[in-house]
This record gives C-alpha cells, sequence and structure tokens, in this order.
C-alpha cells in the first residue's frame, strides 16, 4: 500500500518528484518513506537522477502500472466493492420488484372482479328503461341486472346535480386555500417583525448574510443507486486521515518554507495555544526546525521541503501555447537552462505523456492534441501539490436530505406509496384473519410484513435525517459565523500597523451596508476568540467609551513572517542542474541540437 502511494505521489508531480514531492503528495514523514521508495521504482521501472547537490530525483514512466498490493488486500477490497454493488442495488430491486407485483395484483383482482361479476344470477325483470324497479329487485336477490338504464331527462337531471356538487366542492376548495394563505401571511409578517426587532437589539445571522447556504445534489446517481441516495443521502468521500498534514504542507511549501503559529490559526481555527501543538508536531515528523527572530517571534523553517521537481505549470503552459511542437533551444531558452538540462527534461515529458520525437533539420520535440490535454492536467495536478486552505474556505454547509437533483425522485416517492398503501392493507387483511389469510406466516411476511416494513424505511430515513438537519443546522451556522470573524480579524492585523482591532472594527468589514449590526453582536464571537488567541481588553483604546481589544502575539507573528519570507532565497533551495541520471543509459544519445 505505501508504495501506491509512493508511485502516485510521483504520477501526480508529473512523474518526476524529490524526497520532499513525495511527502506532500502523501502526506507522511521522510523518514517512513524513505525505505520504500526505491521497492516502488523497482515495480514502476521508475529511474534515479541526481543533481549538484546530491538531491535525488525519482522519475516513473506513465504508461506502467504496477499493483502493488497484496493478494489479501486486493480480495478484501473487491469484496468490499462487490457488497456495497449488491447491496445498493438491491434497494432498488426491491422497491420495483414489489411495485410490479402489486400493479399484477391489483390487474388480477380487477379481472377476477368482473369474471364474478358476469356470471352473477338470472334476472328475469324486462328492464327496459319503463320501470327499473325490477333491477332493484333483481338486485336484492343477489343477481346482477346489467340492462337497467336511466331515461334521457333522468341522466341529464343527474348530470346538472353532479355539475352543481362539483362547483360546490371547487368553492370550499377555493376558500379553504385562501384561508390556509391569508393565515401562512400573516404568520410570516409576525416572524419578520419579530426577527427584525431581535435584529435592532442584536443583530441576527440570517439577515446580515449569514444564512446557511443548502447542500445541492447536480449529479444524477445510476439507477441502481437512486434508492440508496434518496434513503441515506449523496454518498460522502471516505476522510483522509492525513488530510490536515497534507495542508500543512501545502501552505509551507507555498511560503517559501516559513509558518508561525499564527499561520496554524488561520489553516485550523483552532485556539493559538492547540494550533501551536500541532505546529510542532508537523515540524517534529517533516524535519523542521525553530527558530526565534531579534523579536522573540518563534519561526518554524522547512528547508527540506522546498526543494521540488514538480512539473513547471508556466513551462507546460508555455508548451501548449506553441502548439505542442518546440526544440531543444527553446525549450532551454525558456527554462534558463543549458542544452543538456534542456533535451533530458523535453525527453522525460514525451516520455510522460505520449509525444515523438521527429529528427529532421532540426529536432523537434512534438505533442500531439492528447497529449497536450495530458500536459494540462499534469499542470493540473502539480499545482494541486500547493494547494491549501484557510479555515474560512472551508464554510459548512446544510447537508442535503435526499441524494437525488431536485425533481428527479418523483418515480421513487411514486412507486413507494403504492407499495406502502397496498403492503398496510394486505398487514391489515392478514392481521384480522379473513379467510383464507390467517395471522402471521411466510406468505404474509413476504407478501405483507417485510414490504411494509422496508417502504416505511424509505420514507422514514429521510424524515429523521431532515429533523437531525434541523437539530444541527444552528451550530453550523454558528460556527461559521466564528470562521467569518476570524477572516475579518486576520485581514485587519496584517493590513494594520497595530494590533488593536475593536468590533466596529470588523462589523463595518464584513457588512460595509448594514444598519442594524451593532457591535455587541459582532462581539458575542469576537470575544472568545480574543481569549483563545491571547488577546487582551483595551478599554482605552476604545472610543466614544466603547471598547478595544488587543492581539499583540497575533499581529506579532504575522508581520515578522512576512519579512521572513521576503529575505528567502527560494533558489538555493531548489535543484540543482542534473549531474547523473540512470534513464539516460536507455536513451539514444545521438540528436541534432539546433
Amino acid at each position: 500500500m505505501l508504495e501506491s502511494d509512493i508511485l502516485k505521489a510521483i504520477r501526480d508531480a508529473g512523474g518526476r518528484a524529490t524526497l520532499a514531492d513525495i511527502v506532500r503528495g502523501t502526506g507522511r514523514p521522510g523518514h517512513e518513506l524513505e525505505g520504500s521508495i526505491l521497492p516502488a521504482l523497482n515495480l514502476a521501472g521508475g529511474h534515479i537522477a541526481v543533481d549538484d547537490n546530491g538531491e535525488l530525483v525519482y522519475s516513473v514512466k506513465r504508461t506502467r502500472n504496477i499493483e502493488t498490493r497484496s493478494l489479501w488486500d486486493r480480495i478484501l477490497s473487491t469484496s468490499y466493492r462487490w457488497f456495497q454493488v449488491v447491496f445498493f442495488s438491491s434497494l432498488t430491486v426491491v422497491l420495483v420488484s414489489y411495485f410490479v407485483f402489486y400493479v399484477l395484483l391489483l390487474v388480477a383482482i380487477a379481472v377476477a372482479g368482473i369474471a364474478a361479476a358476469s356470471q352473477g344470477g338470472d334476472c328475469d325483470l324486462d328492464c327496459d328503461g319503463a320501470d327499473c324497479d325490477g333491477c332493484d329487485g333483481c338486485n336484492a336477490s343477489g343477481d346482477v341486472c346489467f340492462m337497467c338504464y336511466s331515461s334521457p331527462a333522468q341522466q341529464t337531471d343527474r348530470r346538472v346535480l353532479r355539475e352543481k356538487q362539483r362547483r360546490v366542492r371547487n368553492d370550499k376548495k377555493i376558500a379553504k386555500v385562501r384561508r390556509r394563505l391569508r393565515n401562512k401571511q400573516e404568520r410570516r409578517r409576525k416572524r419578520v417583525g419579530e426577527a427584525q426587532s431581535a435584529t435592532d437589539a442584536s443583530g441576527n445571522m440570517e439577515y446580515l448574510g449569514l444564512a446557511l447556504e443548502r447542500e445541492s445534489v447536480l449529479e444524477k446517481p445510476r439507477l441502481l443507486r437512486a434508492v440508496r441516495d434518496f434513503i441515506f443521502g449523496p454518498p460522502r468521500p471516505v476522510p483522509d486521515p492525513r488530510a490536515q498534514d497534507k495542508n500543512f504542507l501545502g501552505f509551507i511549501s507555498t511560503h517559501n518554507g516559513r509558518i508561525t503559529a499564527a499561520d496554524a490559526v488561520s489553516i485550523t481555527g483552532l485556539p493559538v495555544d492547540l494550533a501551536d501543538a500541532i505546529l510542532l508536531s508537523v515540524a517534529a515528523r517533516y524535519e523542521g526546525d525553530v527558530t526565534v527572530n531579534d523579536d522573540g517571534v518563534i519561526l518554524y523553517t522547512f528547508d527540506k521541503l522546498m526543494a521540488t521537481a514538480a512539473e513547471d505549470i508556466d513551462t507546460l503552459r508555455w508548451i501548449e501555447r506553441m502548439n505542442g511542437v518546440v526544440t531543444v533551444t527553446q525549450f532551454a531558452h525558456h527554462t534558463n537552462t543549458d542544452a543538456s538540462q534542456a533535451l533530458h527534461r523535453l525527453r522525460h515529458l514525451i516520455e510522460m505523456v505520449g509525444g515523438r520525437i521527429e529528427h529532421l533539420e532540426t529536432t523537434h520535440f512534438v505533442f500531439p492534441p492528447d497529449a497536450v490535454e495530458r500536459l494540462h492536467h499534469m499542470a493540473e495536478r502539480a499545482e494541486a501539490l500547493r494547494e491549501y486552505t484557510y479555515d474560512w474556505d472551508r464554510m459548512e454547509l446544510s447537508p442535503a436530505v435526499i441524494g437525488i437533483p431536485q425533481g428527479g425522485s418523483g418515480w421513487i416517492i411514486g412507486f413507494n406509496l403504492l407499495n406502502l398503501t397496498l403492503a398496510a392493507v394486505l398487514t391489515y387483511v392478514y392481521g384480522s384473519g379473513f379467510p383464507p389469510y390467517t395471522g402471521w406466516s411466510g406468505e404474509s411476511l413476504l407478501v405483507a410484513h417485510l414490504p411494509l416494513f422496508f417502504s416505511l424505511a424509505v420514507f422514514a430515513i429521510p424524515l429523521v435525517r431532515l429533523l437531525w438537519r434541523r437539530v444541527t443546522d444552528p451550530k453550523r451556522l454558528e460556527r461559521n459565523a466564528r470562521r467569518v470573524t476570524l477572516l475579518a480579524l486576520f485581514h485587519l492585523l496584517e493590513e494594520r500597523d497595530t494590533a488593536i482591532v475593536r468590533p466596529g472594527d470588523i462589523a463595518g468589514l464584513l457588512y460595509p451596508k448594514s444598519k442594524v449590526l451593532s457591535p455587541a453582536y459582532v462581539d458575542r464571537y469576537l470575544a472568545p476568540i480574543v481569549a483563545e488567541m491571547e488577546g487582551s481588553l483595551d478599554v482605552e483604546a476604545g472610543t466614544e467609551g466603547g471598547f478595544a481589544y488587543t492581539f499583540e502575539r497575533l499581529f506579532g507573528e504575522l508581520h515578522a513572517i512576512r519579512h521572513e519570507r521576503l529575505n528567502v532565497d527560494i533558489h538555493e533551495l531548489q535543484l540543482a542542474p542534473l549531474v547523473y541520471d540512470s534513464a539516460e543509459e536507455l536513451i539514444a544519445e545521438e540528436l541534432t541540437v539546433e
């Protein structure tokens, strides 16, 4: 499994990677990887290169895919996938099967009823329309009379009566709907008035742009997964246990290998002491160093994570702009390298994306359209290795209850309503002991009780999840409000030359057009953050009898780290020119260089 992760990290980096690239791609410390890199390269037919500083560069072929998992792991993984397929498919099969069964049952009952009616007793009375009382007598004797009909005048009278009754029913329905609408509008006006009154006093998140957004489902599931997604909601990705470490590593590689506890707070959203403890753990596992600047600010440095062989995104996009045809001289000029380095790099790119080399008067490296598309994907993957998210980038959504796009679940509801209705009727019939149906049996379990429980679960489980969402949504909204407040705080501390922050400053930054947002409302979320970030209350800095907060530690670290990053010579931490590449032994050396 570790070898698979290593090969995936190298391929995601564009087929060439340093140890730092593999660390970022796998989220594992270097000492855990060093013993498994060479076995992984051996399985994939990879190569090793060395730069002038002794940094190793590992490369693998794009087309060669080696299975590194054990047979037992593959058997378990395949078995689990098949179990999921069978389980999810069976839910849909059961729903549709019972629907078909009940439809056929209804048809059979209707046919049997018609057959029984057509075989009714003889009726000797002559019902030619002159006197229909005879039919009543016939029906009273147990026979069925099909010859009884009404005169045209009687039919007209009944038709007029039915039309009058229909209009009366419609008028009643219309009046009922109008009353319901009036009551609903009255309740809405009352709620809005109460909410506005509360906003005037302390603010209201829903009226100030912090309403919780609903998760939207856009992808229509396959038919065999539709019922599963209707019941249990949209599928969720398996959480990555190393997601936090990868986020830290992405931030570090993007910020010249320098980070402070204040940065860790912006990444995790945790109090500064907990974020500092996590950062110290990251430094211990990924060979970071701890230094202290002249102002006493603690800085964490990760120089060993900065040497990277990941694809240069600008270079890949430049090849795409060149229509996929470049020479060694052009590539060397663009990348500011010598011809030998450019030649090695172009060979590797050709091998990775499936291009070709044309030996004309000048050697051209040709990347066909499909190869250019792969270049674009390689650039995206290389960029993804340097991606990271702040805490306020991870705003929570109100989760979707049904994992089917709007309007796509009607057939499930219709099928299940029919199944539920008929299963309930049959359960009552079996429970009442109507002959020949008697109590619980294998037949009653299969025909009535089992589909009843299943149909109830199809509606009950989403209903329970809906109720649970209503219970948990307020907490999600509170956490989002804290994230937004933290974002505003960091923005003010970074842009200003003072550590003093007033609640009114954050209110004006977040909601400049709001007339009802009060500093007291902002302080509801800012006050707990002050304690968590080692801030302090500064009454003298307040205006007009107000108050302010001072965040000395955050302010000092945010400004100190900016200065440190500007002083880092990033070129000294990057790869030097390669002095050896094992792939050269497999590549022809006779190329015409312009």
